[in-house]
């Protein structure tokens, strides 16, 4: 690593998913990549266990080699897997004080080993400027990780999960409330979350989910360097799409319990006429029984793909689904696959989601909502009868309004603000905006200096 400025601040960055190259477009990653590409970034991923050591070639292959740490192209991040004995998650089928003894040694072990590797990186620094949670468990390392300034991002109401029992929400929401109480600032993905959440700390930032410029149509060709570098089966799934027969309603995402199984079960039953596609992997809260519903020939599940793919396999659907259930829940979610499906202008059917309806429902024909599962095969009909040019670029129109760089403009702009607070920083005396009102393609179409993270000798 090249040496750097002592006067630089550095942020570490617990995350609650894996970096995943080629590009950082998924989730809450591309923000935390935006501030990299101006600052010193420790960008933590969820520790390895010894469950990842034993595990099969394809969960090894997402999940990198423990205590490595590997440096991004392009950005000043370096990304670190810290490892564990064992994993900690607040479904364990064992007895509370066990889950704490885990989860206690595992806060413990990772704020050793990020402490370690930051003084490797940055040497002669004391602590980091700038700590970030991301999951309600981080509640316990930004309690004691030491950094000058601590925020939190919180992407869903956990507390209201129909994934947790009763006990298993008192316990997340016990952790949420610490980790928001300790953070100097927070940031949610949705205005109901905002509302939520500000009852507890006041110091509250909307950071919406939003959409790569590289998703836009007129950008395209800036995203083929990324979906090279995936891997050939997953190009081999965008192909096998492509041969189904047409019209072809598409679903991206994660199959698990915040989906509508009313919802799915009409659209199952409309599938006789159309060609139903579900992108995504099959998460272990979603219910058996509807797995075997979905043997029928007209209806195809494929495993997940890179997100930089994900424009490539929007372009072979003529309609779009986004089957959420209305819940306690899901009225917090500010789905990430709405700006995505937006990109790619097609017609989305989706649940009257408060965030969805907010973004996207002034407009007629921009989303058609499901209020009642049994209209969804009249719903379908209309939506592909209705669908133009014209509308497919209003939508195209929406997302270009929601990318990332212009969603997050409030949150990078105080990150620098709080940043700036602690010195005079006269060599990094440019608007702290300039970054995040740029494009991303000068630096992003650039596939050599893109590429998978490369380790650090």
């Amino acid at each position: 690593m090249a040496a750097m400025n002592q006067n630089e601040p550095v942020i570490i960055y617990f995350s609650a998913g894996q970096w995943r190259p080629p590009l950082p477009v998924g989730e809450l990653r591309y923000p935390i990549y935006l501030i990299a590409r101006r600052r010193h970034v420790l960008y933590v991923n969820p520790p390895a266990s010894l469950l990842d050591r034993l595990s099969g070639k394809r969960r090894r292959r997402i999940h990198p080699p423990p205590d490595s740490h590997q440096s991004v192209p392009g950005t000043k991040m370096t990304v670190f897997t810290p490892s564990v004995v064992f994993p900690y998650s607040v479904r364990l089928p064992m007895p509370l004080f066990l889950k704490n003894m885990i989860l206690n040694r595992n806060i413990q072990s990772i704020t050793s080993q990020v402490l370690n590797i930051f003084h490797t990186l940055y040497p002669g620094r004391e602590k980091p400027d700038m700590a970030w949670g991301t999951i309600f468990h981080h509640a316990g390392i930004l309690e004691r990780f030491p950094a000058r300034h601590k925020l939190a991002i919180i992407d869903d109401n956990f507390p209201e999960s129909p994934a947790f029992t009763p006990f298993q929400k008192n316990e997340v929401a016990e952790m949420e409330r610490s980790l928001i109480s300790s953070a100097e600032y927070i940031f949610t993905t949705s205005r109901t979350l905002f509302e939520e959440k500000a009852r507890i700390n006041p110091h509250c930032v909307m950071m919406e989910n939003g959409v790569s410029d590289l998703f836009l149509p007129e950008n395209r060709e800036h995203l083929d360097g990324f979906a090279h570098q995936c891997p050939q089966q997953e190009h081999n799934i965008i192909e096998q799409i492509k041969s189904l027969p047409k019209p072809r309603i598409g679903y991206v995402g994660a199959l698990n319990i915040r989906l509508w199984r009313d919802f799915l079960e009409e659209i199952f039953k409309a599938a006789s006429g159309y060609q139903l596609v579900f992108i995504g992997n099959i998460d272990d809260s979603f219910p058996i029984s509807m797995i075997e519903k979905m043997k029928n020939p007209n209806i195809h599940v494929f495993p997940y793909i890179s997100h930089a793919l994900i424009p490539y396999a929007l372009e072979q659907f003529d309609l779009l689904v986004l089957p959420f259930e209305l819940t306690r829940f899901s009225r917090f979610i500010n789905p990430l696959k709405l700006s995505e499906y937006l990109s790619s202008g097609k017609p989305i059917l989706a649940t009257p989601l408060v965030e969805i309806k907010r973004i996207a429902g002034d407009s007629r024909g921009m989303v058609y909502f499901i209020e009642n599962p049994k209209d969804i095969k009249h719903s379908i009909e209309k939506a592909l009868r209705e669908d133009s040019t014209e509308m497919r670029e209003r939508r195209i129109a929406l997302a270009r309004a929601r990318t990332w760089q212009r969603v997050t403009r409030e949150m990078l702009s105080l990150v620098e603000t709080i940043l700036k607070s602690d010195r005079s920083d006269s060599s990094d005396s440019s608007d702290p905006s300039d970054s995040s009102d740029r494009s991303d393609l000068s630096d992003l179409s650039d596939k050599n200096n893109h590429s998978t993270p490369r380790k650090i000798s």
